[in-house]
């Protein structure tokens, strides 16, 4: 499946979204699966927009594939720190990201690519 490049903006979360959205069912992937795997997208786009950092011309790098009936899901930015999930406050307008991930995602993680900066990956099962 594709590697798509997006500008580091908030308003890429939702155009990888519906083309992920568009790519799942058009691959027969279940739609509640196909909906799991576009909200993991989704925060793994927001998150590398709020934490991470541009690779060259600006951009994140994002990409997915269909395995053995698991949709993987992977974001990579420019930036060198490490993701990790957190405990937001009550009330808080932020900060549940990686929880979101952790509780829809049969597993995620963190990947350092070859040419320098952050990968988050995630994998969606039925």
């Amino acid at each position: 499946m594709p590697v798509v490049h997006v500008p580091l903006a908030a308003s890429s979360a939702p155009s990888v979204r519906q083309r992920l959205a568009r790519d799942l069912v058009e691959s027969g992937v279940p739609t509640t699966q196909a909906e799991d795997a576009c909200l993991v997208l989704a925060e793994l786009v927001g998150n590398a927009v709020r934490h991470g950092a541009p690779l060259a011309g600006g951009v994140l790098e994002v990409d997915w594939c269909v395995v053995d009936g698991v949709v993987e899901v992977r974001v990579t930015d420019g930036g060198a720190g490490v993701p990790r999930q957190r405990t937001a406050a009550v009330g808080a307008e932020s900060g549940r990201g990686l929880a979101i991930v952790d509780a829809v995602a049969a597993s995620w993680g963190v990947a350092r690519p070859a040419q320098g900066g952050t990968t988050v990956w995630a994998r969606v099962s039925r």
